[in-house]
């Protein structure tokens, strides 16, 4: 809650008009009670600021009055002004007369003005001793300060009243304007919050100088002291929630500043039911979470800033103050301890401090963020001329493999020409013609090595052409039986589902596969080719080609590093080969929306690939 002192201009001492005063209270006291039996009853010495915290019960004041020499007219002022018309007993010699709020001192015949409310009395010039009664009873915190001051002196007080409104519209509110533009234009949550909370305490200065808002407010029918009360339930929530956001700037962990936000959003969201429960019980309950609450906060700022900014330490050193005094006054809300000036001195400093650090720590972070763009443009740059050179050599790389492959297959057919004419004129089982036919062997060799690149090439570039078209599985069955050309293979078709896909990647994948097959198996084992036809997870059909052999002499592929580009296995390095072919045929499956899965046991490999049929 957001306490107000209110003496701006001097008033008159009363140490100089001898006029003295004690403040005492009674707890408990019957309800049917006579005045006169009150009187005999013990009060409890109290200061003219007193904080008594939550009662069930009403709450007897009483004050003593004592006039020595001076015996002109006083005026008695109670507030806060939400304990509304409360009757005044005085004692005298002659017994009790009551006294209610006078209507001399009204400050403004202005509607809004009028919707502040003070608890002014007067006390006839006399010079007798006096002894004031009244009774204090509310829903929230019995907090409040008693005056007591010559009656000449209530200009002084009504110009008082003026500068506290004047400072409110003229002073807060304008710079709340500012703020709200200002975290527009940033659009950073710690100026939204902050904002937020500014305006919540405007709020509360409001009605805690005795503004109705039920004058404002359609159907709102709710008196000062409920509405006040209600308010300083949301108040001190708003400011946690613009600490959270401090939190965040002094590095404490995101997800820890999230849970609280939560948290405290709930609480926001319960405060209506203010008005429908026991009100006393839930003001209690909210005072006590305000404890908790402050202290997740004070860790939060303590334990994560950076002690060697010194702006951080500021920082940090600044609101963990703030929520020590924020303890303060809960406890004195409480009724825990009584309030003093330092409540309204720390009040003051907060208002005035926490904008200037504030706008340091922001700024400080707008700063360190600058330099974050400014070396992530410098890394940006950098990328792009990485990503340029990274280009022109892939560019290079690209026309000397085109080159090579041109320049070499050229001579290439030629050879592999020349060897087809001699094969005509050999007759079978000699010599040379088993070196002819290795040096045909040895060409389709080469041919496949220089495909494999030019087909890395197309797939680094995103070039590959994906040619659709719809087949039956007897002809690539054929296909493949025609170039792989071995007798080990053994196919199995389960299925008579036609095919719609590119139909030469798909044969190159199932070539790659069973090409590796043929080279790494247990030699004169049988290899399996299995096509069949099954159901996907989505409901959606899928033919499955299964490529089965048993383990060779290289061993079982290592399934983390078999589809890496380049990756042969010690063992396997003395058969010929690249070990781009596992990588390409994985690369080329995800083109036509098929997959590519390898399974191992203790004597099997097997290499299982999903094409959906669609």
């Amino acid at each position: 809650m957001l306490w107000i002192s209110t003496t701006f201009l001097p008033v008159e001492s009363l140490a100089s008009a001898l006029v003295k005063n004690k403040v005492s209270y009674f707890k408990g006291a019957p309800e049917e009670i006579s005045l006169q039996a009150l009187s005999q009853l013990e009060f409890t010495p109290i200061g003219n600021r007193f904080a008594l915290g939550y009662s069930d019960q009403p709450i007897w004041m009483r004050v003593d009055i004592e006039r020595s020499n001076y015996n002109e007219a006083l005026t008695f002022s109670l507030w806060p002004p939400r304990f509304q018309n409360i009757p005044v007993y005085l004692q005298t010699a002659k017994g009790f007369t009551r006294i209610d709020p006078s209507d001399d001192y009204n400050l403004s015949t202005d509607n809004l003005f009028n919707s502040f409310h003070d608890n002014i009395y007067k006390i006839d010039a006399s010079d007798s001793n006096h002894v004031l009664f009244f009774k204090l009873q509310s829903k929230w915190s019995i907090i409040g300060n008693i005056d007591i001051y010559p009656e000449r002196a209530i200009n002084n007080q009504s110009a008082n009243q003026g500068f506290l409104l004047g400072g409110i519209f003229f002073g807060l509110i304008p710079f709340i304007l500012v703020l709200i533009l200002f975290s527009i234009y940033t659009k950073l949550p710690i100026y939204t919050f902050y904002c937020i909370s500014l305006i919540s305490n405007a709020v509360v200065f409001l009605g805690s100088a005795g503004f109705d808002f039920q004058g404002f407010i359609p159907y709102f029918s709710k008196s000062l002291d409920e509405q006040v009360a209600f308010l300083t339930l949301i108040n001190p929530l708003t400011a946690y929630l613009f600490m959270t956001y401090v939190a965040d700037l002094l590095n404490a962990p995101k997800a820890h500043t999230y849970r609280l936000r939560v948290c405290i959003y709930a609480l926001i969201l319960l405060s209506p039911s203010y008005f429908l429960f026991d009100s006393s019980l839930l003001s209690k309950s909210y005072m006590l979470s305000n404890f908790v609450l402050s202290g997740v906060v004070i860790f939060l700022i303590s334990s994560y800033f950076d002690r060697k900014n010194p702006i951080e330490w500021a920082c940090a050193v600044l609101f963990v103050c703030m929520n020590l005094l924020g303890l303060r006054v809960f406890a004195s809300l409480l009724g825990f301890i009584q309030i003093d000036t330092s409540i309204f001195t720390a009040q003051s400093f907060r208002i005035v401090a926490v904008p200037l650090v504030l706008a340091l720590l922001v700024a400080y972070y707008e700063n360190k963020n600058r330099k974050v763009l400014i070396e992530l443009e410098i890394k940006s740059e950098l990328a792009e001329k990485k990503e340029l050179i990274e280009n022109e050599r892939r560019r290079t790389y690209e026309r000397f493999i085109t080159m090579i492959v041109h320049e070499i297959k050229t001579p290439l057919s030629t050879i592999q020409i020349a060897a087809a004419s001699l094969q005509r004129h050999l007759s079978e089982n000699t010599l040379e013609l088993k070196r002819i036919t290795h040096i045909q062997e040895s060409v389709v060799d080469i041919n496949q090595v220089f495909n494999k690149c030019l087909q890395v090439v197309d797939i680094e570039n995103g070039a590959v052409m994906i040619q659709t078209s719809a087949f039956g599985i007897p002809v690539l069955i054929e296909d493949l039986k025609r170039v792989l050309n071995s007798q080990r293979i053994v196919y199995e078709v389960q299925t008579s589902q036609k095919i719609n896909t590119d139909y030469v990647i798909l044969k190159t994948i199932l070539l790659n596969l069973l090409s590796n097959a043929i080279k790494y198996a247990k030699p004169d084992t049988t290899i399996v080719f299995t096509i069949e036809e099954m159901n996907a997870a989505d409901g959606k059909i899928q033919l499955l080609f299964k490529v089965r052999n048993e383990i060779g002499p290289i061993g079982s592929p290592d399934p983390d590093l078999t589809f890496t580009r380049h990756y042969r296995s010690e063992s396997a390095k003395k058969h010929a080969g690249t070990g781009l072919g596992l990588w390409l045929s994985k690369e080329l499956a995800a083109s036509i929306n098929a997959s590519i899965q390898l399974s191992t046991s203790d004597a099997e490999t097997c290499f299982d690939v999903y094409l959906n049929i669609d």
